[in-house]
């Protein structure tokens, strides 16, 4: 008796269909890849070709869309950069002697006055550099403008609030070897005092500065073409040298005339 073999073939009761799907990036300019505009110099492209729009928070005006380029980007850091070396570098360093002896300063006093400005810059440098470049750049430069500004008004606030200054006529009553009255050769003002407006405005300089040489020159590397990287910081760098040579200028002038006209 032969046994018959049952092969059992295991069919589809319903036929698979095959779904294609093709993912294609579809430029928005309506070009290829090569019709990108040209990047930054980390990797973005100028801000005018961005499409991004310039403004405060959420105001965007027309009128201001004019400033949306890398070259009025360059002009406003070096404008920040060379107001700041004519304050800190020009202003501050030539005026010490006339508020040294103004105010009855000692020497040290006026050092530590002084380095108020790399005090800030060291304490803050690390955390401005790092909470700055995750954030918004132009809005921590801008607010470092505002410290600037806010020091250099703590710097100059105590010329007004002291008295004039009055230069008696010079007879035989000069303090000196020959007169020993302490209460007369005293003076009854304690100017001393304002020394810490002096630190304070010197202080809140270093913090206006800090974002400027920081956040500053990666802000304009990133919003400018990779060819015209370097010659838009190297202008950058020249004004803000050219500051201090303002300031000098600028601050030898003006010691030469009397503070008080009355």
């Amino acid at each position: 008796m032969a046994r018959g073999k049952a092969s059992i073939t295991s069919s589809p009761s319903q036929s698979t269909s095959t779904t294609e799907l093709t993912l294609a990036s579809t430029p928005t300019n309506g070009g290829g890849p090569s019709d990108h505009p040209p990047m930054g110099g980390a990797g973005h492209p100028p801000p005018e070709e961005r499409g991004e729009r310039y403004g405060w928070f959420h105001s965007f005006p027309d009128c201001c869309q004019r400033l949306n380029s890398s070259k009025w980007i360059l002009f406003f850091l070096c404008m920040f950069g060379m107001l700041q070396g004519i304050v800190v570098n020009g202003f501050v360093n030539t005026s010490l002697s006339t508020i040294e002896t103004r105010f009855g300063l000692s020497s040290t006093e006026t050092g530590v006055i002084v380095s108020c400005y790399d005090i800030a810059n060291v304490l803050l440098l690390v955390p401005v550099t790092y909470y700055g470049g995750q954030g918004r750049k132009p809005l921590w430069i801008g607010i470092g403008a505002l410290f600037m500004g806010l020091g250099s008004f703590c710097f100059f606030l105590p010329h007004f609030m002291i008295a004039a200054y009055t230069v008696d006529d010079v007879g035989s009553d000069v303090c000196g070897d020959s007169i020993s009255d302490e209460d007369y050769c005293s003076s009854d003002e304690n100017l001393s005092m304002y020394k810490y407006m002096f630190m304070l405005g010197q202080f809140l300089h270093g913090v206006g500065a800090t974002p400027l040489y920081t956040l500053g020159v990666t802000y304009l590397d990133e919003n400018v073409k990779k060819k015209l990287s370097a010659l838009y910081l190297g202008v950058f760098y020249a004004m803000a040298v050219l500051g201090p040579a303002i300031g000098f200028t600028i601050s030898g002038y003006f010691l030469g005339i009397p503070t008080n006209f009355a």
